[in-house]
């Protein structure tokens, strides 16, 4: 079971809601591509479910839609119905009291330029340590000519934009050269 839809769920100093919001048709159409059918079915015409943290006072919040990893986390947290509201374990409200509490700090605090360069390292090293990891599960299994074969190809493509990006600059220098006009 997930979250459910419509039922604000609070921590100590925090509530989740998971909700429905309606969207651009344009917006639908590119979110909605790999949203599973028993997801759907509580979808409005125009709508993506979110999940909201936020404060209990309403002055500070973030939404996540379906397809992120937060969104995906916070779904995992199963409620309890205690009476007419709905309460949280005390390890899953611990863990989103947590992560609130972060994302408050991050969203709220500039700091100064020591404080925002170590928080970029810490986002840096995360991301690193991800992508090695998903690499990691995507390439077992694969020999190593399946391997050289995609690296090859990768290598290849980032080539092609070079020179393709390379041929339109110097289209538009010639075109420079020929009298054309900057029509930004």
């Amino acid at each position: 079971m997930a979250l459910p839809f419509g039922k604000t769920i609070k921590t100590r100093h925090f509530t989740v809601l998971k909700f429905s919001k309606s969207l651009s048709k344009k917006e639908v159409a590119s979110l909605r591509e790999d949203i599973p059918a028993d997801i759907k079915k509580h979808l409005q015409r125009g709508s993506l479910p979110f999940i909201k943290i936020a404060n209990i006072a309403g002055t500070w919040g973030i939404e996540y839609s379906i397809g992120t990893s937060m969104y995906a986390a916070l779904d995992e947290c199963v409620p309890v119905a205690v009476g007419d509201h709905y309460e949280f374990s005390k390890d899953d409200g611990n863990i989103i009291e947590a992560f609130a509490q972060l994302m408050y700090a991050d969203t709220s605090l500039p700091g100064d330029a020591e404080y925002t360069a170590g928080k970029l390292k810490l986002r840096d090293e995360y991301i690193a340590r991800e992508a090695a990891r998903r690499n990691a599960a995507a390439d077992e299994g694969k020999t190593e000519e399946q391997l050289r074969k995609e690296s090859d190809e990768a290598v290849q493509e980032v080539i092609d934009r070079d020179k393709h990006a390379e041929t339109i600059l110097e289209m538009a220098e010639q075109i420079k050269k020929e009298g054309g006009k900057d029509e930004r």
